[in-house]
């Protein structure tokens, strides 16, 4: 119960919380000599932990939240992590949603001002 709650804290800070944790128990398990227990850590506890809530859950989450594609916000994720770092996996979503809306906003604009106005009789 202990690691689970220490787990859930520690996901509040993307990819490097849950893998924090799951290095710190998978030498815990080196050093005792649990083999099977280190098998386990880096194969279910590393899927559980970092794969289906990074890669899998969150972008998912975010996308219905916002209403955009779920593609799109993981390459919001990613594209903001690997071009800003850390701090780009807050604001790059952020940042292609501001995108993806200014640019609906400028092409609805635009056929509205492309349609002819009703004359005045």
């Amino acid at each position: 119960m202990f690691y689970a709650m220490l787990c859930a804290v520690f996901a509040l800070i993307p990819f490097l919380g849950p893998i924090m944790i799951l290095i710190f128990v998978g030498l815990y398990s080196l050093c005792i000599g649990d083999w099977r227990g280190v098998f386990l850590i880096c194969t279910v506890g590393y899927f559980l932990l970092c794969v289906v809530t990074d890669i899998i859950l969150r972008p998912q989450l975010t996308g219905k939240r916002v209403q955009i594609r779920p593609m799109l916000m993981f390459v919001g994720f990613f594209g903001g992590a690997m071009t800003m770092g850390l701090l780009g996996f807050v604001l790059g979503p952020v940042l292609l949603v501001l995108g993806i809306t200014g640019y609906e906003i400028f092409f609805k604009e635009m056929r509205r001002m492309k349609t002819p106005k009703p004359a005045d009789a």
